[in-house]
């Protein structure tokens, strides 16, 4: 109980702190450039990327850049509890969906060959709250991207968008919680996980 108060806490203070962040959206070009240079996303061939949402770092500029590099590109959407993946193939077919965030319509979810298995990803690209230099992330707390992410293959690797405002000491994980292995920031790239 008390990691669970301690996260709703944490969520609110990290939440209010991106809210107030003066110069967001160049920051978070900032950080699109700099994931898009990650050798391992540069060598990636399958990509998922989270479509930000609200004060999250976007990727609306990463997103068409990855398609032009002739990678393939997956993005999230909700399917009630669960997270399934979509294969992008021009940035223009994402329209507001669930919580008001960008998704694939109906129509084209409902083509089998545009769905994405976890298994298939080279990298992930996840938001979240607040991370530590250890691979802890703390999400918005339904568990979407921990459930996806536990799906994925053991060479994938996971990285988290963030402004340096959202790096803490230490995120109270659980041990359902899955660990990242880079953080990308404005202003560096944390290596999590040796």
């Amino acid at each position: 109980m008390e990691s669970h108060l301690q996260k709703s806490e944490l969520r609110k203070q990290i939440r209010k702190r991106r809210i107030d962040l003066p110069n967001r959206r160049q920051l978070g070009e900032q950080i699109q450039y700099a994931v898009e240079n990650l050798p391992v996303c540069q060598s990636a061939q399958s990509v998922m990327v989270y479509v930000g949402y609200r004060s999250e770092v976007r990727t609306d500029a990463l997103i068409p850049r990855l398609l032009e590099a002739g990678k393939t590109v997956y993005v999230p959407w909700c399917d009630e509890d669960e997270l399934r993946l979509f294969r992008l193939e021009t940035a223009s077919e994402l329209t507001p969906g669930a919580f008001g965030i960008l998704e694939p319509p109906a129509e084209l979810r409902e083509d089998p060959k545009r769905a994405g298995q976890p298994s298939e990803l080279d990298i992930v690209l996840v938001p979240g709250l607040a991370f530590d230099r250890a691979g802890g992330r703390l999400g918005q707390g339904k568990g979407y991207y921990d459930r996806l992410l536990s799906n994925v293959s053991d060479d994938c690797v996971i990285v988290g968008l963030a402004f340096d405002i959202q790096m803490v000491q230490r995120v109270p994980v659980e041990i359902h919680d899955i660990a990242i292995d880079f953080v990308v920031t404005e202003l560096e790239v944390i290596v999590t996980r040796k």
